[in-house]
């Protein structure tokens, strides 16, 4: 199935899909790489592949869509999850296999403007306003029990195309903050809730509530979404890089872009601690593991000759007590992993992802003076200031200041009695009298000379 017009599609025509029909759907037969199926609070005492009795609450299956699809009655029981994206075994980043979906995890019920409303109200608000600004609508719409999932199947990509499915993702998730898109979904080794299964906080079930059933083309759904948020379309990216210049000192020797990925992740480092401090030095719960893995991430980056497994350890003690030293380490391990030099696909998270992830405020970022951990509006915020300052150093005044002695505001021509037009062509021409009062051709100001 190919790409098609947005706006010849309903958004309820999946409504009611089969848990069967939907891993069939989301994982082809003929696709490359595995989806994994995570399966918790296994059920006790149970038999076979299905749901076997275990002490582990959790158990992750690797297999095709047919192969879960015959075990498929006995994990509806349990808290099952399955992967949008699929890989050579276990879902881990460097195990990427392809790249199949974009997709929303839409937490309307923490939104104001949402509070309330059913999952079918907020497919509705969302689809229009897709329809709206030309963006294909979803190919699976899934009420999750508290919230809303969007799952755009895209034809598959490689693992090597992840920056700009990550760019796109991005994109999306700006696209669907005024509908509660919770920032942190914009992973590739993300799971969604199986259809047919009961969330256990909410008590509802999870099912399909519409959708196309369309599997579009990556490059037009992503150049959409950008359209839709203000970014610049592919082809406008790479005529903007075709075309660039690169700045040029006085010399005629090109100048850097920039901080280089130790020095910016040296600061990330230094906010990290500034943030700890703020919470007089102990992590709040919620945001033990993300804290962690940043501070995992940037001592990776900045000092990558350190003993990360010590180190973090040693961070943990003091910030994060109530983690346990598994956790720790395997946080470790996972950054030492990801980060390797040379790895294709390192971590380098913006500014503005940090601050989404520890829950940074502007008015925090001011207070605590934080230099890289701080949001797209602050960082425009502070990049005016220092553009206003620039300019007062090389002589320009202050806006009410210029206005105040502004000749349109003293306007001298009507001292003259002459139009505005005839001051500034004679002021031009060097004719002006030297005094009002002795020119010798001034007539009485009227408005109709302005």
């Amino acid at each position: 199935m190919r790409h098609v017009r947005s706006d010849t599609i309903t958004p309820c025509q999946l409504a009611g899909l089969a848990p069967e029909a939907f891993l069939r759907l989301l994982h082809p037969a003929d696709a490359r790489g595995l989806p994994n199926l995570f399966v918790k609070d296994l059920c006790p005492g149970g038999s076979g592949d299905g749901c076997p009795e275990s002490t582990d609450p959790t158990a992750t299956r690797v297999g095709s869509a047919e192969e879960f699809c015959l075990h498929l009655p006995s994990w509806l029981d349990c808290s099952s999850y399955v992967t949008l994206n699929r890989f050579w075994g276990r879902r881990r980043g460097d195990k990427l296999a392809a790249l199949n979906a974009l997709y929303l995890d839409l937490d309307f019920h923490t939104h104001s403007s949402w509070r309330g409303q059913s999952a079918e109200d907020v497919r509705d608000a969302i689809s229009a306003r897709l329809q709206m600004q030309g963006i294909v609508l979803p190919s699976i719409c899934i009420s999750t029990g508290r919230g809303l999932a969007l799952i755009w199947l895209i034809d598959e990509m490689p693992a090597k195309a992840l920056p700009r499915w990550q760019a796109a993702m991005d994109a999306l998730i700006e696209f669907g903050r005024p509908f509660g898109a919770d920032a942190a979904c914009r992973d590739a080794v993300r799971v969604f809730r199986l259809p047919g299964t009961l969330n256990e906080k909410s008590g509802r079930e999870v099912r399909v509530i519409g959708g196309t059933g369309l599997r579009v083309a990556f490059s037009p759904l992503a150049d959409q979404i950008f359209g839709a948020v203000g970014r610049p379309t592919r082809k406008e990216l790479l005529s903007r890089k075709k075309n660039k210049q690169p700045r040029r000192n006085a010399s005629g020797q090109a100048m850097p872009q920039g901080l280089s990925a130790r020095q910016r992740f040296g600061l990330i480092f230094q906010d990290l601690q500034k943030i700890r401090d703020h919470y007089y030095g102990s992590i709040p719960v919620g945001m033990r593991n993300n804290w962690l893995h940043l501070c995992a991430t940037a001592l990776a980056h900045s000092r990558p000759d350190v003993d990360l497994e010590a180190e973090l350890l040693d961070l943990a003690r003091q910030s994060t007590p109530g983690l346990s030293q598994r956790e720790v380490l395997s946080v470790a391990r996972h950054a030492v992993r990801q980060n390797r030099p040379g790895q294709e696909r390192r971590y380098y998270y913006r500014g503005s992802t940090i601050a989404d992830m520890l829950g940074v405020t502007d008015q925090m970022a001011q207070a605590l003076n934080l230099e890289q951990a701080i949001s797209d509006v602050e960082r425009r915020r502070r990049k005016l200031a220092a553009q206003c300052a620039k300019r007062r150093v090389a002589g320009a005044k202050p806006r009410a200041e210029y206005e105040e002695n502004s000749l349109e505001r003293s306007a001298p021509w009507r001292a003259y009695g002459f139009s505005r037009a005839t001051y500034f062509r004679r002021r031009k021409a060097g004719t002006l009298p030297a005094c009002p009062n002795t020119c010798a051709q001034g007539i009485p100001y009227s408005p109709r000379h302005d």
